[in-house]
């Protein structure tokens, strides 16, 4: 396991679960991409560290609380797997949601450069070039 990638992955989890947007973007490369899971409406690709900034602060503002747990770490070359259990409240529903998302993060230069989210753990998989 590349453990540099895995500790990298890590920190930008721990910054985004603490409110840490500074922290956050820093972990982030300057011409990141940040692809939405498919199953979130209005999903789409966010270019570049302000856009993935605007699109944090959209994403938490819907949230009366949300909740990220790490259930599988997996890494590939330059990729991080990671199998959460996300669960939340919708602060103008009040609708609760859990659920299992999987995330895919490219590492390079210490930086994150792309970041893919799915629902389906197969597309998530394949994805990072790892078999189940």
């Amino acid at each position: 396991m590349s453990r540099e990638n895995v500790e990298i992955v890590r920190s930008l989890a721990d910054a985004v679960q603490r409110g840490d947007s500074a922290a956050a973007l820093s972990i982030l490369d300057v011409d990141v991409e940040w692809h939405d899971q498919a199953a979130i409406p209005g999903a789409e690709v966010h270019r570049g560290r302000e856009a993935v900034r605007r699109h944090f602060e959209q994403w938490f503002d819907a949230w009366e609380e949300i909740e990220y747990t790490p259930e599988e770490l997996l890494d590939e070359d330059d990729r991080v797997l990671v199998v959460i259990r996300r669960r939340g409240k919708g602060k103008g529903s009040g609708v609760e949601v859990s659920d299992q998302v999987i995330h895919v993060y490219t590492v390079r230069d210490e930086k994150i450069v792309r970041f893919e989210g799915f629902s389906d753990k197969q597309e998530a998989f394949a994805a990072a070039g790892l078999t189940e």
